[in-house]
């Protein structure tokens, strides 16, 4: 956990399709990352992020067990395929643009209702076939 200038970076590594790959990421970025997932995934699991703390976010011992919850975080969403699997975490693990990842996610065109549909019902096979008159 590097400190930047004002900030603390968290190391986030892992394998991907393309395989390994290494970033950091500050507590801003796991916000903007669970939000886009949240506002994406309507009504699905998305797993908690801890809490923001405004004084003594510099300590040793809360920047340990933010680092752990913020693994558990990662952990949570890859026992979740279509989060760890979806575009959103894409962008986020490897943007194009390594400055602006934020702006990335920020511009992904709105999800329409059927292709929300079809993102449920790809990972919960147990909906089976829903037709125009169900929905």
């Amino acid at each position: 956990m590097p400190k930047g200038a004002d900030y603390i970076l968290y190391r986030v590594n892992g394998t991907d399709r393309e395989g390994k790959f290494e970033i950091w990421r500050r507590y801003s970025d796991f916000e903007v990352l669970r939000q886009t997932l949240v506002e994406r995934f309507p009504g699905l699991y998305v797993p908690p992020i801890p809490k923001k703390k405004a004084i003594g976010n510099k300590n040793a011992t809360f920047l340990d067990e933010r680092c752990f919850l913020l693994n558990m975080f990662l952990k949570q969403l890859a026992r979740c395929p279509y989060l760890i699997e979806s575009e959103e975490f894409g962008i986020w693990i490897k943007p194009q643009n390594t400055n602006n990842m934020q702006r990335e996610l920020s511009l992904l065109p709105r999800i329409s209702p059927e292709n929300l549909l079809n993102r449920i019902q790809q990972y919960y096979s147990f909906l089976g076939e829903i037709n125009d008159q169900q929905i």
